[in-house]
């Protein structure tokens, strides 16, 4: 499974390159004005609507700055500039700002005053509010329009990532429940025939090498499963085989990862040895728990990640303050995932709720022959 967080569509390039037009005709138009001023009141207004994209609310700030500004120095018409309180408005929308609605009636309001009642002669004024009616009704269906395809978009994208995501899945279950079943039952088969006192010491010989081979290649098989589920950039495995170190510097990324976002956070790893399989498996259960807590613990809270390994199993426990008094571990994708990960090496998987804490512990066997 993928740890990628959906992509969303951006283009933060169009209300800048509207801006810097509008500014471009706003100062041509007025460069022969005899108040010399409307430079300074051209920029600021169209400054706040080319940052719009960016900073909804600070760009709506300085448009309404530069629109006031015309209250009390003006002479004559307004300029154009005016306008790009639509490319506001049409931002706010676009972007589907939980604001959208107060920034546009402000601007709004103020482009009336400002465009209409203080610039424009009384039998004029009525056909210029309509004009900018309908600019206002544009600026609100193209924002909405816009947001729509960009939201279609988005979800046409994490589909197609969800169907590869399910088909690595599906091809994972397959190959494990065939192949790798397969030559597990066949390496067993063939170690109770070297029990056999009757089979020739030649013989024994080649069956125990046969039994070797395959109960390696359904080891390879099951790692090289991990891997064809576990396509992630979160990824903490460092490139080449992983392995002991590599985990522990895993885990100690991901806890900078976690003190980064606020978390106290606290270690243990007292895991020596382990088999890459159990290594790479090991460091997407730490990648997918720091996710977890990240998504679902009380911000500030303390978090603990440890590694040890008892009783020839290597355990992982990763606890949290969780935001809520309850949890349903069944209900997140990610969860899922580990339990399906473990079981692939013959491992398991517990959530441990308890007033306040809340603790995901993963047991994997240590020993290779324990997976067959």
């Amino acid at each position: 499974m993928s740890d990628r967080a959906p992509q969303k569509v951006k283009a933060t390039w169009f209300e800048p390159v509207v801006a810097a037009m509008l500014l471009g005709v706003s100062l041509a138009f007025n460069r022969e004005a005899t108040w010399h001023w409307w430079w300074l009141v051209d920029v600021t207004t169209l400054t706040g609507s080319a940052i719009s994209s960016r900073r909804p609310v600070a760009g709506a700030i300085l448009t309404s700055i530069g629109l006031l500004l015309w209250v009390p120095f003006t002479p004559g018409p307004a300029s154009i500039s005016g306008l790009g309180a639509f490319i506001n408005v049409f931002a706010a929308f676009r972007l589907s700002h939980p604001r959208r609605f107060l920034i546009s009636g402000v601007l709004l309001a103020m482009v009336a005053i400002s465009m209409v009642f203080l610039s424009i002669a009384e039998d004029y004024r009525g056909d210029t509010a309509l004009l900018l009616l309908m600019l206002s009704c544009l600026a609100i269906t193209g924002g909405m329009a816009w947001h729509g395809i960009q939201q279609r978009i988005v979800s046409e994208r994490n589909e197609r990532e969800r169907a590869l995501i399910d088909l690595r899945a599906e091809l994972a279950r397959e190959l494990h429940d065939t192949v790798a079943q397969t030559l597990s039952s066949a390496a067993m088969r063939a170690n109770l025939v070297t029990l056999d006192d009757e089979v020739p010491a030649t013989a024994r010989a080649q069956v125990d090498a046969i039994a070797t081979e395959c109960a390696a290649a359904a080891h390879d098989l099951r790692q090289l499963l991990s891997a064809l589920r576990d396509r992630s950039p979160n990824h903490i495995a460092a490139s080449g085989t992983p392995d002991a170190d590599t985990l522990k510097l895993g885990l100690s990324t991901q806890s900078e990862r976690l003190r980064g976002g606020g978390f106290t956070v606290e270690t243990e790893v007292s895991v020596e040895a382990l088999s890459p399989a159990r290594a790479q498996t090991m460091s997407a259960i730490i990648t997918e728990a720091s996710n977890n807590i990240l998504k679902h613990a009380r911000p500030g809270s303390c978090c603990s990640l440890r590694l040890f390994e008892t009783d020839g199993l290597i355990i992982g426990e990763f606890s949290n303050v969780p935001r809520t008094a309850a949890r349903n571990h069944h209900s997140g994708m990610g969860l899922l995932g580990i339990e399906e990960r473990v079981a692939l090496l013959n491992g398991t998987c517990e959530v441990v709720r308890t007033p306040g804490r809340w603790l995901l512990r993963t047991k994997l066997p240590q020993n290779p022959a324990s997976s067959r």
